[in-house]
């Protein structure tokens, strides 16, 4: 349950006062969940390069999706934005999760310290490495600061915001840029970061020429081949 929702559930509705804050709440919920429901819908097109904002080519579609919603924000982001970083990049090591945790923050950085009154959006778009594949990760964030916290019970401001996770076609960048992230993920030492691009090389080789479809189709064939009786066996 987020923040919001909690506040909300926990006002009395047969209090008059209470019970308009809640109403009030619940339009700021169904506020901060039709902009997550948009943003998602938005990536997903811009994605595709149907909106013409696709500065870097992915591979198929994107491979995952975080939405949340919260209030009461400050100008850094609380344990509640950490906890979503690191359920996203759920499969990444400990130095992998602070690295995409400081990514995000300093992304988020820039609304949570909009302290403006009335609502603001914000996209930003970062290129990085995880599970040996160059990725692209957006992020969509929405908020809304009342002029006075008292105008909703306790609340002063309500974010919601999209994180977008994608992978990026590796052969469409450059070799300046993609020299850069491997250093990022391997360090700095130049002998470690040579091991890492030819474990990258590797993997690119052996799985250079294959789609989802000839996978599929070897897949298939393999379980339909006849199996060879084992010697002696009864």
């Amino acid at each position: 349950m987020s923040a919001l929702s909690a506040i909300r559930d926990a006002l009395d509705p047969s209090n008059a006062d209470q019970k308009r804050q809640q109403e009030q709440l619940d339009f700021l919920l169904n506020m901060a969940k039709s902009k997550m429901q948009l943003f998602t819908s938005d990536l997903k097109d811009e994605l595709r390069g149907e909106g013409g904002n696709n500065p870097v080519h992915i591979v198929g579609d994107p491979i995952g999706f975080q939405e949340a919603y919260t209030c009461n924000v400050s100008s850094s982001p609380n344990d509640g934005i950490m906890a979503a970083v690191n359920s996203f990049f759920g499969g990444s090591s400990d130095d992998v999760k602070k690295g995409f945790q400081s990514l995000i923050g300093v992304g988020l950085q820039a609304i949570l310290g909009d302290s403006s009154m009335g609502e603001n959006e914000q996209l930003q778009t970062f290129i990085t490495m995880e599970n040996n594949a160059v990725i692209r990760v957006d992020i969509k964030a929405w908020r809304y600061n009342f002029s006075d916290k008292g105008i909703i019970g306790n609340v002063q401001n309500a974010l919601c915001y999209v994180f977008c996770k994608s992978v990026v076609d590796h052969t469409k960048v450059s070799i300046d840029v993609l020299t850069y992230l491997i250093t990022q993920q391997a360090g700095p030492n130049a002998d470690q970061v040579a091991a890492y691009i030819d474990a990258l090389k590797k993997i690119w080789a052996k799985l250079g020429g294959l789609t989802p479809d000839n996978v599929r189709a070897s897949f298939v064939a393999a379980a339909a081949a006849p199996k060879r009786e084992l010697v002696g066996a009864r």
